[in-house]
């Protein structure tokens, strides 16, 4: 059983590699619908990042959060 049906999680940060973007993909087609995953070492306020984040959108679906 998986923590997300053991445990009440809501909400992921980082939870994987920065550089993981197969990763990233794996667990949203996991969780990424029952938890929001908030990837903010993922694109680090970095607009090359967030451009790729972009562009995989169809492939990736993903919820960020940019540091202040």
């Amino acid at each position: 059983k998986d923590l997300t049906e053991k445990y009440p999680i809501i909400s992921i940060e980082d939870g994987m590699a920065e550089e993981d973007w197969d990763g990233w993909k794996k667990l949203t087609d996991k969780i990424g619908s029952k938890v929001q995953l908030v990837g903010d070492d993922l694109f680090v306020t970095n607009t090359a990042r967030l451009k790729k984040g972009i562009e995989l959108q169809g492939q990736v679906q993903y919820r960020y959060l940019f540091r202040a």
